[in-house]
């Protein structure tokens, strides 16, 4: 599992998340117990209702905050990747043109295109932008120490 990129296919992560939500089964039906078993007969309707209530609340909040860490930590990287990229260098443009295919493209077909790679580059060139971002933004929020 420590060698996954955004490229895993479906199936490598098919036992580990069916491993994780047999186990998690296991999980919730001790809790319950553990947390109402002081509880007296009468008021144990009312105790599990506000048991439920407060996980319920807890794991909306949970994934509230995770969705926004994640949203917040991808537009960081990608501010942050953006920000090296500087479409006077050299580097970029060549790496334009080998997004778009056209690596070996004469100097002056370049430049009868204005400076600029062949249509469909700085798409490709921002998607693999955001892959990275989104890379790095899954490390940096489950490995917080990086």
């Amino acid at each position: 599992m420590s060698n996954l990129t955004l490229n895993v296919d479906y199936w490598t992560l098919v036992w580990p998340r069916f491993i994780q939500g047999f186990g998690q089964g296991f999980i919730f039906v001790p809790l319950s117990t553990l947390a109402l078993a002081t509880i007296r007969k009468d008021r144990l309707g009312n105790a599990t209702a506000a048991f439920n209530v407060i996980r319920n609340v807890g794991g909306a909040c949970g994934v509230a905050l995770a969705a926004t860490l994640l949203s917040r930590r991808s537009q960081y990287h990608q501010t942050t990747l953006v920000g090296h990229v500087n479409v006077w260098s050299v580097d970029h443009h060549v790496l334009r043109d080998h997004l778009a295919g056209s690596a070996h493209a004469p100097d002056s077909v370049r430049a009868a295109r204005g400076g600029s790679s062949a249509p469909g580059a700085g798409r490709e060139a921002r998607r693999a932008q955001t892959d990275k971002s989104f890379s790095m933004t899954i490390v940096s929020t489950h490995l917080p120490s990086s």
